[in-house]
């Protein structure tokens, strides 16, 4: 009997130990600390970055969602001379091939030669004489094409601590990114802010990013260079993590004269196995199963039809 599987919201999780991660360009700006990373921004550095490889690329095809913790200990602007304007911080997805080429600046903006390329992030303007506060989810693609929400007037207090949630959908092709604001780093269960979504339109090309990473930019090659600007400052992270929805290890084989279907979990979603039935739509098997953060294998009687479609679906609990 031949098989077809597809595989539905089986999210992939990447973080964890930060014991796999890491650094380049001067590295000594990341450091373990209160159970996080703690990032000494100073963009008078060259690029420098603390990132995990996914080990494939996600473009506009795909779904997935970054989230972090943050909290900003302290932030100067105009720290490098002749560059007294505002500056970001940033953490998000990147493409290292872009990210570690010395001819890579952040702020060249529309630049064959500099210009940045393939990220997802979330960045942070703090408040200059010519800006308010901003936050500013941005997506640049592979042909150097910008877009961002614009998020102003939002300032980020120093000492308080903010959950930051990111998420791509692919079917409307729309970045939606929340923020909570609380006093403590684990209770976020209130006060949430929906931030304005970016839609990557058909004007835009596709974009490939392979890693999760805290960021320090440099302020090199700020275009136009009359509103450079410059930042020194201090924060930490945690639970940094990237959740990938449509690149899950899934299997399926007959034994027994049965279906095992064994597919990757994540703690804190419901799964439910279903097959196609002979009207086309599609039907429960089994129970539904809690994700335990480890694959899980189900096996499946088959049914009358010469051909089988199984999909896998999951909800947040």
């Amino acid at each position: 009997m031949p098989l077809a599987l597809r595989a539905q919201i089986t999210p992939k999780k990447f973080g964890g130990s930060i014991d796999s991660w890491a650094a380049a360009g001067e590295t000594n700006l990341f450091t373990q600390a209160e159970a996080g990373i703690r990032v000494d921004w100073d963009s008078s550095k060259i690029n420098s970055y603390l990132y995990l490889p996914l080990g494939f690329s996600l473009t506009r095809a795909d779904d997935f969602e970054i989230s972090f913790v943050m909290r900003i200990d302290a932030l100067q602007l105009g720290t490098t001379p002749g560059k007294e304007d505002t500056f970001e911080i940033g953490a998000g997805l990147l493409n290292l091939t872009n990210a570690l080429n010395p001819g890579f600046f952040r702020g060249a903006g529309i630049s064959a030669e500099h210009g940045p390329r393939n990220l997802i992030e979330f960045d942070y303007f703090p408040a200059s004489g010519f800006i308010t506060a901003t936050v500013a989810p941005t997506i640049a693609t592979a042909g150097n094409q910008i877009l961002f929400s614009d998020n102003h007037p939002m300032e980020l207090e120093f000492d308080v601590y903010y959950k930051v949630q990111m998420s791509f959908t692919a079917q409307d092709q729309t970045v939606r990114s929340k923020l909570w604001k609380s006093d403590s780093r684990t209770n976020f269960a209130e006060g949430v802010i929906e931030l304005k979504p970016l839609v990557l339109t058909a004007n835009y090309g596709d974009l490939a990013v392979d890693a999760l990473a805290l960021i320090n930019y440099s302020d090199e090659g700020q275009v136009p260079p009359q509103f450079s600007g410059s930042l020194r400052g201090s924060g930490t992270f945690w639970n940094v993590e990237a959740i990938v929805y449509d690149h899950p290890e899934v299997h399926i084989h007959q034994a027994d004269g049965q279906f095992v279907i064994s597919f990757e979990t994540s703690a804190g979603w419901r799964y439910e196995v279903q097959a196609q039935n002979g009207a086309g739509g599609w039907e429960v098997v089994g129970e539904p199963i809690d994700g335990t953060d480890a694959p899980i294998e189900v096996r499946v009687a088959p049914g009358n039809a010469e051909l089988t479609l199984f999909r896998i679906s999951g909800t947040r609990l």
